[in-house]
């Protein structure tokens, strides 16, 4: 039954393709003898194209991450359109909000339950595709907080 169930929440809730279900179902059946591992086939299991500019911004960090790691592709195609939007964001703020990135995934990493794989790839999945919208439109409310606390809250 909480198979089922996990099969259920990757396709309906989390909107995974059947191909995909199946090769996470496949992790949870052999699952890799570590869970760095087991984490990152669970999120990142396609892998991605270079991104040498992504890489070298992640190094510069300080971040140790696989090489071919999907979401540095992620992260390349967002530098290179903030590039061809002409703004300019400085560096020092890019890496004081990756920092700030860098907490809130270790809160979620943290939170990875450790009891067998089925739970933690059920974790590790449903959590990514899940919170991702929650924590934008977190972001939002913070920024009319914000803009209010600096600007004022618009009325005369």
């Amino acid at each position: 039954m909480q198979r089922l169930q996990l099969v259920r929440a990757l396709i309906d809730v989390a909107g995974l393709s059947i191909d995909r279900v199946r090769r996470m179902l496949a992790v949870v059946d052999e699952p890799p003898s570590t869970m760095t591992e087991l984490l990152h086939l669970a999120t990142d299991p396609e892998g991605g194209a270079a991104a040498p500019r992504a890489a070298a911004f992640v190094a510069d960090l300080g971040w140790d991450v696989p090489d071919g790691l999907g979401a540095l592709e992620d992260l390349e195609r967002g530098l290179a359109g903030l590039d061809a939007s002409g703004l300019e964001i400085p560096a020092t703020q890019l890496a004081a909000l990756a920092g700030a990135i860098d907490r809130v995934a270790e809160i979620e990493i943290d939170g990875v339950p450790t009891a067998s794989s089925e739970a933690a790839v059920a974790y590790a999945v449903l959590g990514t595709e899940l919170v991702a919208p929650i924590l934008l439109a977190l972001r939002r409310v913070a920024h009319a907080r914000h803009t209010i606390a600096r600007f004022g809250d618009g009325h005369a």
